[in-house]
């Protein structure tokens, strides 16, 4: 799953092709709940993204591997022609200001669940999805800095739900990835080269 944009008149039909899908600028506080406009990047995902770097996470009291997408490239791509996640894995998308978010399964075949969560890791909304609905699913709020992805059901099987809080190793998700800033050292567990690749990437 990737965030959505609206395409651009008589350009592009679909999204996929925003600068930053999820990095375009948030909408002010009084704009209409409608995902905002992004540049254009020029190409459209055709591929799994190879694996990313991670950071482990806790969520409530249940702790997860994050795979964390940042830039443009990476947060166009998601998640999408993967064709499996491991039980405990999961992508954080990290926006660099808070937003509202809008995320679709376009070229997505694994059933998500998706937390969007405030600039203090607290989740917000939960969502399910459905593989290659391109319907965008927009937050009911502006205030959406963190967009944690797991595989569908997994929020309710551990009986998390709005309000939980998420963090790693004791520190706020503000800490570790600061709003327009450089994560913080020592953030992430594993350089793309570490990980096993997914499915879908070999």
């Amino acid at each position: 799953m990737v965030p959505f944009k609206r395409p651009p008149v008589l350009l592009v039909p679909l999204c996929v092709l925003a600068l930053g899908l999820a990095a375009c600028s948030p909408p002010p506080p009084s704009a209409p709940a409608e995902p905002p406009a992004s540049p254009q990047l020029g190409w459209e995902p055709t591929e799994p993204l190879p694996p990313l770097r991670t950071v482990r996470l806790r969520v409530g009291s249940h702790e997860v591997e994050a795979e964390v997408a940042i830039g443009p490239r990476e947060q166009a791509t998601g998640l999408m022609f993967r064709k499996s996640m491991e039980p405990e894995r999961g992508m954080l998308f990290v926006f660099e200001q808070r937003r509202r978010a809008a995320f679709y399964m376009k070229n997505t075949t694994i059933p998500l669940s998706v937390a969007y969560l405030d600039t203090d890791g607290i989740v917000r909304e939960l969502h399910d999805l459905e593989p290659l609905d391109e319907r965008p699913v927009a937050s009911a709020t502006s205030d959406i800095r963190f967009v944690l992805e797991m595989n569908r059901g997994w929020f309710a099987a551990k009986g998390l739900g709005p309000g939980v809080r998420v963090t790693s190793g004791g520190r706020a998700l503000a800490q570790l990835f600061p709003e327009a800033g450089v994560p913080a050292a020592g953030v992430f567990r594993s350089a793309p080269s570490d990980l096993p690749a997914p499915r879908g990437v070999e």
